[in-house]
């Protein structure tokens, strides 16, 4: 059994955990996801999860591309202020969904988040 390491950058923010852990939270994306990507008109959020090894951090995204450590990528894509200002409110929308209402502290933004498995 050997480490993996990678990373991720991705436009998106870091879901709402309700104390869950990364496993129960992982669970509860596969189940609710596609449901709330069809009633919010959400349909380019996605999910990631990454981090240290056992301690993963949970983020809705839109665009994201995994990367080699000790290597460099680039997201190419042709986005303007209105496709991001779509984006914002479709991760805003399933965030508050999955939430039970209320909004993010921060706003959505490109994140490179290491992976330790």
């Amino acid at each position: 059994m050997g480490f993996s390491q990678t990373a991720f950058i991705a436009y998106g923010i870091e879901a709402p955990d309700d104390r869950l852990t990364p496993a129960q939270l992982a669970r509860r994306l596969k189940a609710d996801l596609p449901g709330l990507k069809t009633r919010l008109s959400a349909p380019e959020v996605d999910w990631l999860q990454a981090g240290d090894y056992d301690q993963d951090w949970t983020f809705l995204v839109t665009e994201h591309e995994q990367i080699e450590l000790g290597r460099y990528g680039c997201v190419h894509l042709d986005a303007n202020r209105g496709r991001y200002e779509e984006w914002d409110r479709q991760l805003i929308a399933v965030w508050s969904a999955l939430r039970g209402g209320g909004a993010p502290q921060g706003r959505p933004g490109w994140v490179c988040v290491p992976d330790l498995s």
